[in-house]
């Protein structure tokens, strides 16, 4: 009778099965239905579970670690995850102590390199904030797991010359560096500084026009409070106008305020592209090397910092990093008002040839017009309403 009841109510009867018993395709459902916290324990329980993991080919989207006052957190931006790590080891989402050593950089490491191991991951951010140990950095960067940071940040701290010195050393073009609320020496030199990919220096006190003009194809430099003048400035914005070689994407450079962009822009090409009643003022590069991939180079001022900018020839500005389709045209429009401004010198020159170059002038002007093109005060303008 009790065996009738129990196959009437297979519920009354719940077991659990055996995950390495389950056909492949079965056990790696099993396992992508799991939370992601869920999975990282099952991986640490043996090798076999491990294998089963990875063999699911789950994702462990961009682990963050931060590091402070002792401690490290390790979660993810999407995924409600995350692992805390100190000197007796880490456990997952506050459950299970794993035990690996009594070393923060090695249970840090330790946990990093399983999940690379085990999951679909690529790059990692390292951010160190509040009461690091002075000897962390050069532990990190002894480690050949953390070494290979993509992000590195540094928050509210005082970094020392040698620390710096082993960050440096790390550069590459695809690694981001980030210095937020830290004081830097103020003397410090280093041949790597704007070497990475993407630098944020909120202290650039130490920035020497030497250093700028030795940025060579990077993508995105941030400088907060710097010591620049006005005249490194503008010698600085007059290098950049004629280098050989492409020296950034984008720029941020907080400014002293007796730099004045009109007399660094004094003689040259110019159209001031107005929108949202704020405006970017273009010009083209005067390097004749044919080696600069971004000649349409932009302008900005707003509040107390100025933001250059470069752009290919056929690439739509796009403020505010959207797509505007009325934007994209200010290469054309440039090369047409230095083809102007050329006609009219020969003009003031030459008696002969003059009625085919009033005819190219006249028909520049039809374009420019039909451009949305307009002189205020002598100043090529187009505006967006």
């Amino acid at each position: 009778m009790s065996k009738q009841i129990c196959r009437n109510f297979p519920h009354r009867r719940k077991r659990g099965f055996s995950l390495p018993k389950l056909p492949m395709l079965a056990r790696v459902e099993v396992i992508r239905s799991m939370e992601l916290a869920e999975r990282l324990r099952l991986s640490l329980t043996s090798t076999r579970m491990r294998f089963y993991v990875k063999e699911a080919k789950t994702s462990f989207r961009l682990p963050e670690i931060t590091v402070e006052n002792g401690f490290a957190r390790v979660k993810t931006e999407k995924d409600k995850f995350e692992v805390f790590c100190d000197t007796y080891g880490f456990k997952i989402n506050k459950k299970r102590l794993y035990l690996i050593s009594n070393s923060l950089v090695s249970n840090i490491s330790y946990l990093l390199h399983h999940i690379q191991k085990t999951f679909s991951t690529g790059y990692f951010t390292l951010t160190l904030q509040k009461n690091i140990p002075k000897v962390l950095i050069k532990e990190i960067h002894s480690d050949p797991v953390l070494m290979k940071w993509s992000l590195f940040i540094v928050k509210n701290q005082k970094v020392n010359t040698e620390d710096l010195n082993l960050i440096m050393e790390k550069t590459d073009k695809n690694k981001t560096i980030s210095f937020l609320n830290t004081e830097l020496p103020p003397f410090f030199r280093h041949k790597n500084v704007f070497k990475f990919g993407v630098m944020d220096y909120e202290d650039a006190r130490w920035v020497h026009l030497e250093d700028l003009i030795s940025i060579r194809h990077t993508t995105n430099i941030l400088l907060g409070t710097n010591y620049l003048t006005s005249v490194d400035v503008t010698y600085f914005l007059q290098y950049w106008f004629r280098a050989d070689e492409d020296m950034f994407l984008w720029m941020d450079l907080h400014l002293n305020p007796d730099v004045q962009l009109d007399k660094v822009l004094a003689g040259k090409v110019v159209l001031e592209n107005v929108y949202q009643n704020h405006a970017v003022f273009f010009t083209l590069s005067t390097s004749s090397s044919g080696n600069r991939k971004y000649p349409l180079l932009g302008m900005e001022l707003y509040s107390e910092n100025m933001r250059l900018t470069a752009w290919g020839a056929d690439e739509p500005f796009t403020p505010d990093h959207e797509r505007v389709e009325q934007f994209g045209k200010e290469y054309d429009i440039l090369v047409l008002l230095e083809r102007k401004r050329q006609l009219e010198a020969c003009l003031a020159w030459y008696n002969f040839g003059r009625e085919s170059m009033y005819s190219e002038l006249a028909f520049i002007d039809q374009r420019l017009k039909s451009m949305n093109v307009r002189f205020i005060d002598g100043v090529a303008t187009i505006t967006h309403d």
